[in-house]
């Protein structure tokens, strides 16, 4: 359904953008028709039953929208730069789908090549060094180590994605305990198969200082997230916004923890004074 929602918003605002410009090239027109028509169809098709023939469209879609870019390119009019940017968006997201098909799939090498191919696009979108970028290419490095795996580990690596899915779900029920329990295992297994600076690793990681924290196990919380600035400012650097808003849990956990500790001094204080 997300996905069905992005590719209706980015449809229309290239409907827009071509109602207000007017490309030259009749090739063009004929491109940007042929993508809104592949756009609908494989928004109709994103469903389940349907993956084989989604993974059809995908393939026409992208290789109309590499096309587009590519004409775009050199054009110095803002109206048609803007077209490029939003089609270029649209091909990022394509691209991307393509890749989690192909790793549902177990097909890693297929996923692979895809992935690098998602970099360069990414940077010519956002610039070299952001944080999207640097994303993309852990990405590759995980899809990486999966390519290795042995067969029993790829069912643990499903296993955790599927703990980690309904520790998600125990939370939004404010089940704390159980989503801790749950989302321990998951770190655990991802941990040992991908190693303690996978994205998906410190994604786990994250959800249990969380789950600890809710469960005012502050100290346990605090060491967590400790652990999670440090792996990240690592992984990410300091400028990623993982990074930034894992280094102000950090403080807050750490405020939370110095308030705690406070009124547990003035409590033992009280109950001396009043013996």
């Amino acid at each position: 359904m997300r996905r069905q929602i992005l590719l209706a918003v980015c449809l229309l605002f290239s409907q827009q953008l071509f109602a207000q410009s007017d490309p030259a090239d009749k090739s063009m027109k004929d491109l940007l028709a042929t993508r809104a028509k592949l756009m609908k169809q494989f928004g109709d098709a994103n469903a389940p039953d349907k993956m084989d023939l989604a993974t059809t469209i995908a393939q026409q879609l992208r290789k109309v929208e590499e096309e587009l870019v590519g004409q775009l390119s050199t054009s110095k009019s803002k109206d048609e730069q803007e077209l490029r940017s939003s089609i270029l968006s649209s091909l990022i997201k394509t691209v991307s789908w393509q890749v989690e098909r192909y790793e549902a799939q177990e097909k890693f090498g297929e996923a692979i090549e895809i992935q690098k191919g998602l970099v360069p696009l990414l940077t010519d979108l956002h610039g070299t060094g952001h944080h999207l970028v640097t994303d993309a290419n852990l990405r590759m490095a995980d899809l990486e180590i999966s390519s290795k795996l042995k067969p029993a580990e790829l069912v643990r690596l499903k296993e955790a994605a599927r703990m980690q899915a309904e520790g998600l779900e125990q939370y939004e029920k404010e089940d704390f305990a159980a989503a801790e329990k749950s989302t321990r295992e998951a770190l655990a297994i991802r941990e040992k198969l991908l190693g303690p600076d996978s994205l998906l690793t410190l994604i786990s990681l994250e959800k249990l200082a969380i789950c600890c924290g809710d469960q005012d196990q502050l100290s346990e919380s605090v060491s967590f997230f400790r652990e999670l600035t440090k792996r990240r400012l690592k992984a990410l650097g300091d400028s990623h916004p993982d990074s930034l808003k894992a280094r102000a849990d950090l403080a807050e956990g750490l405020g939370s923890l110095a308030e705690s500790a406070e009124n547990d001094g003035k409590f033992d204080l009280a109950k001396s004074a009043g013996n």
